[in-house]
C-alpha cells in the first residue's frame, strides 16, 4: 500500500487488494427463453437463463475476445465463460471502480497472438489510486448522472430515427394530401386513389421516371486523378470527401482529411458544391446518398463518389436525396451491384426508377423530413456534448486532478458548473 500525498491521502493499491476476479461459466445448461436471469458478457445481456452465478453489484471484464469492453451489472445474473465477474469489493465502491477501469487500455494487456486474451494475474496487477469511500460515492454519482443523460438521449435519438424510417415508407408510397397536409389513405382502404406501376401502387397523380430524366446531366463520378502525387493530405485546407464518409443522409466529418487550395484548383472536375447529391458507388458505404448543404464550403471528392445534379424545374434535390436512401430505391440499387468488385455502375444508376409527385407535394414531403432531421441533429449534438462531458469528468475526477471533496454535500445535477467554473 502506498499513500499518494499529492492526492490528499489517496492510496495506491493493486486490483488484487480490492476485489476477487471470478471466472464465468458456460451457460449451455441453464439457457431458457423464459428464464428470469440475464446471461451477461462484456456487451451486456446476451440471453436469459433459469439459474444465476452471483447476486449483487458486479463488473464484467473480458477474458477472451472483446477484452476492451467493460459492463456493470447488478442483481442476479450469470456470466458467460469468456468473461470474468468481480465480487468481494474491499475499500472500493463497485460503480466507482467500474468507471476507473474504463480508463485502462485493456487491449495493451493482451497476452495472446490470436484471439485476444486477459489473465487474472495481469488484471490483478493493475494499480488503482483510491480516494475515500465518500469521494468514490460522489464521483460515481456524478458520472452515473451523465450516463443517465446519455442513455436518455440515445433512447430519444433511436425514437426519432424510427419515426423517420416510418415516415419514409409512408411518404414515398402514399404522399401528402396538399389541402390537409395529411397522408393519403392506404391503398387497402382507398384503392381508387392509386395506380399500379413498376414500383407498385402509387398515387394516381404521380409519375414514375428514370433518375436521368430528373437530372441536369448524366450522373458521373468526380474523376480519377491522373497523378497520384498530386494528393497530399493535410491537417487543414479544402475538405476531401471519401466514399466511406457518406452515411444515410449524413457526412461523417470526424477525421476528415484536407488538401491544399492549389491542388483543389487543379482538380476542378472533382469539386463538390452546395446542392450536389453525393452517392457512394463503391466501398463500405455502397449505395448511400447524401445532400451536401455547403456547410464546409467547396470540397473535393474522387471516382468512388458520384455527383447527382437535379434539375430543380423537375424535382426537389432533397426529395431525391431522401428517396435514394429509402428501401424502394435500395432494392433497385441492390440489383445493380456488380458481384466481382462490389460497386454500382453509373449507367445503371441513371435509370433507377423514381416515384415523382408534383413539385409542390415534393416540397411538402421534404419539409416533413427536414423537421425530423432537425430533431435528430439536436439529439446527436446533445449526445456528443454529454459524451465529451463524461470524458472530461472521468479524466479529472478519477485521477484526482479535480477533487470532489468540496462537493460532497451538493446534488450531482449542480456539480458541473462548480467543477469547471475556474476554466
Amino acid at each position: 500500500m502506498k499513500t499518494l500525498n499529492n492526492l490528499g491521502g489517496w492510496q495506491s493499491k493493486s486490483l488484487r487488494e480490492l476485489v476477487t476476479i471470478n471466472y464465468g461459466k458456460s451457460p449451455t445448461n441453464i439457457l431458457s427463453s423464459n428464464g428470469n436471469y440475464p446471461v451477461v458478457g462484456t456487451g451486456g445481456t446476451e440471453r436469459l437463463g433459469n439459474a444465476y452465478l452471483y447476486e449483487g453489484e458486479s463488473i464484467i471484464l473480458g477474458r477472451k475476445g472483446t477484452i476492451d469492453r467493460i459492463h456493470f451489472v447488478s442483481g442476479r445474473f450469470w456470466t458467460i465463460d469468456t468473461a470474468y465477474f468481480l465480487n468481494n469489493f474491499i475499500e472500493s465502491i463497485p460503480k466507482w471502480l467500474f468507471y476507473f477501469l474504463q480508463t485502462i487500455d485493456l487491449r495493451q494487456m493482451n497476452e495472446a497472438t490470436g484471439v485476444p486474451s486477459l489473465s487474472r494475474d495481469i488484471l490483478y496487477k493493475i494499480n488503482v489510486p483510491i480516494p475515500s469511500k465518500s469521494e468514490q460515492a460522489k464521483i460515481a454519482e456524478i458520472l452515473s448522472t451523465v450516463d443517465r443523460a446519455i442513455e436518455q438521449t440515445e433512447a430519444l435519438l433511436a425514437k426519432y430515427k424510427a419515426i423517420k424510417k416510418g415516415m419514409m415508407q409512408d411518404f414515398f408510397t402514399r404522399g401528402i394530401i396538399l389541402d390537409t397536409g395529411k397522408l393519403r389513405p392506404r391503398y387497402k382502404d382507398e384503392p381508387n386513389l392509386y395506380k399500379p406501376t413498376e414500383l407498385g401502387q402509387i398515387p394516381k397523380e404521380w409519375e414514375v421516371k428514370p433518375l436521368i430524366e430528373l437530372c441536369k446531366k448524366p450522373i458521373r463520378d468526380f474523376g480519377s486523378f491522373s497523378s497520384t502525387n498530386l494528393i497530399t493530405f493535410l491537417d487543414n485546407g479544402i475538405p476531401f470527401i471519401k466514399s466511406e464518409m457518406i452515411e444515410e443522409g449524413n457526412i461523417k466529418w470526424d477525421g476528415v482529411m484536407y488538401i491544399s487550395k492549389n491542388v483543389h484548383r487543379l482538380l476542378n472536375k472533382s469539386h463538390v458544391y452546395k446542392g450536389n447529391i453525393l452517392f457512394s458507388k463503391i466501398g463500405s458505404a455502397l449505395g448511400k446518398a447524401v445532400f451536401y448543404d455547403g456547410s464546409k464550403g467547396e470540397c473535393n471528392s474522387n471516382a468512388a463518389v458520384a455527383k447527382i445534379e437535379i434539375d430543380c424545374q423537375k424535382a426537389s434535390t432533397l426529395y431525391i436525396s431522401y428517396y435514394l436512401n429509402h428501401n424502394i430505391a435500395q432494392k433497385q440499387l441492390k440489383n445493380m451491384i456488380l458481384s466481382l468488385l462490389p460497386r454500382i455502375n453509373l449507367g445503371d444508376l441513371n435509370y433507377l426508377l423514381v416515384p415523382v409527385p408534383t413539385l409542390i407535394e415534393q416540397d411538402k414531403i421534404k419539409e416533413k423530413f427536414l423537421t425530423i432531421d432537425s430533431k435528430i441533429k439536436i439529439e446527436e449534438q446533445e449526445l456528443k456534448n454529454n459524451q465529451k462531458l463524461k470524458t472530461a469528468l472521468m479524466q479529472d475526477l478519477l485521477t484526482g486532478k479535480k477533487r470532489v471533496t468540496p462537493l460532497l454535500k451538493l446534488d450531482s445535477e449542480n456539480v458541473q458548473g462548480v467543477l469547471f467554473e475556474s476554466e
